[in-house]
């Protein structure tokens, strides 16, 4: 069975109105058939979890990024600008990962512009979802960020690093009998008795010498 499409939520929700419109994206993207990587919620469900570290995990097995650009993402210290840094770097190297930048009121699409433009927002405006106060205003982008990440559940998505080499382990390890570990134990014996016996003649034949 295809595993749902990743979605990584970048986002500075510390004002009410941020973190009421990331409840609902939340909550249609788990309905939707998704797998939503919000920090808030996931990290919660991992006790003891450096968050760091999960975070960079969840940037390179995503398979596409939201990007929630409010007033703390452009003018206060903010993780959203490092995040989209990477997110963007992932788009050079491969041009289907999608990004979704989504404008929150107040902030205009020049500020965001010019607080982006490392990140080439300038040359996506056209994907820009921009958000309204108002609360169907609000319900359109969701469903338009729904839309766009629509194709994912159609698409054969790739396993993850992590999911390769858990693979390979796991065939591996099928394939170790019981028969398999007691030959690897006689050769390993083997090469140990051959190896202490080198290194007892060596010293005589030096006295020989």
């Amino acid at each position: 069975m295809p595993r749902p499409p990743r979605i990584f939520v970048s986002h500075s929700a510390h004002d009410s109105a941020t973190a009421e419109f990331l409840d609902a994206l939340h909550k249609q993207l788990d309905e939707g058939g998704f797998e939503p990587l919000v920090d808030r919620y996931e990290l919660r469900k991992q006790l003891g979890t450096k968050w760091r570290d999960a975070l960079h995990t969840w940037m390179e097995l995503c398979d596409a990024a939201v990007i929630l650009i409010n007033e703390r993402a452009v003018t206060g210290p903010s993780w959203v600008p490092h995040e989209a840094t990477v997110f963007y770097m992932r788009q050079r190297h491969d041009r289907s990962f999608p990004i979704i930048p989504v404008l929150l009121p107040p902030v205009t699409l020049e500020q965001a512009v010019k607080r982006f433009h490392a990140q080439d927002l300038d040359e996506i405006q056209a994907e820009i979802v921009v958000t309204e106060m108002q609360e169907a205003g609000k319900k359109q982008a969701i469903a338009d960020i729904i839309n766009r990440l629509r194709p994912l559940c159609n698409r054969e998505l790739p396993d993850s690093k992590a999911a390769k080499v858990e693979d390979y382990v796991a065939e591996f390890l099928s394939r170790v009998t019981p028969h398999n570990l007691r030959r690897i134990a006689r050769e390993k014996r083997a090469t140990r008795l051959t190896s202490s016996s080198q290194h007892e003649i060596r010293p005589a034949a030096l006295r020989a010498c």
